[in-house]
Parts: C-alpha cells; structure tokens; sequence
C-alpha cells in the first residue's frame, strides 16, 4: 500500500502495533516479510501508550524534555540499527536527541547518511533504552505502541 508516494518513493509499513515495555527485556521483536530493498528512512508512528524513566515522568519516546528519546532499533545480536549509529551520539542509558522530534512528536524518522539494505526474513528489535543497556530502569514504567514504516525508492 502506497503512503505518501512521491517520484522517489514511498513509504511502506512493515510491522503494526508493536507495544515495548520501559524494563525487563520487554523489546518487541518483528520480521520484515517484503522484498529485499535498499531503505534510506524508517519511522515510528506513535499509535498508544506512554512510556517513562521516572515515576512522575511520561512520554511517547522517551521520558521528560530533558530525557527526550529512547527507542532504539537493533538487530538480534542487539546491534542498534537506529538511530544510525554515525549520525546520533548515544549518552548513557541510550537517551539522545533527534533533531526535529521531541519526546511526545507523533512520528520518529530515523535516516542514514546512505542506503541500507533490508532483506526478507530479516528480524529486527525495538526497545526502550534503558532496559537495552540495564541501566537504572527499577523505576521505569509503561509501555508505547508504534506502527513501523520504511521509505524506499525501489517499492
């Protein structure tokens, strides 16, 4: 299904209301089952759910506007795979910051500086940072559900 098509591409969704918890290895693991491609984007779409660090604190990504975003994508070794790696920085308990989107922005997009492949069968991870790295995530709560999507030049 085409969303945004434009001449260059489109956007296609590849996984649907995957939840992740804020602690206990509660990642949300999915397989991509469409042809292999190259990508230049993935983007999450916020569809319920808050997620926090803090008993007080909440948000769609993250936690407060200090501690902003936090979901990372991996591979099933635990590889992050976004944020990409060479455009964000990591700070400890995997917060950054992404330019553009803040902890309760409706969608993240997450890009690279190239393309990269994504093939079928290929199984991916999404998981709140601080329960990624087990770092202090005794006092975090909730859980956010997000659509998953990947633009590609070749759908």
């Amino acid at each position: 299904m085409c969303v945004s098509c434009t001449s260059l591409g489109f956007w296609r969704k590849i996984a649907s209301d995957k939840c992740v918890g804020a602690r206990n290895n509660h990642y949300k693991e999915f397989t991509y089952t469409g042809p292999n491609t190259f990508i230049i984007a993935m983007k999450m779409v916020h569809k319920k759910g808050r997620i926090g660090c803090i008993g007080w604190a909440y948000s769609r990504w993250g936690c407060t506007n200090a501690h902003p975003t936090n979901i990372i994508v991996t591979d099933t070794r635990n590889k992050r795979i976004y944020p990409s790696p060479t455009l964000i920085s990591i700070r400890t308990g995997g917060w950054y910051d992404l330019p553009g989107y803040g902890p309760n922005s409706p969608e993240l997009v997450f890009s690279d500086p190239g393309f990269r492949y994504l093939y079928k069968g290929q199984r991916m991870r999404i998981w709140f940072g601080e329960d990624l790295h087990d770092y202090t995530e005794g006092d975090n709560h909730g859980y956010t559900c997000m659509d998953v999507y990947v633009y590609s030049p070749n759908f």
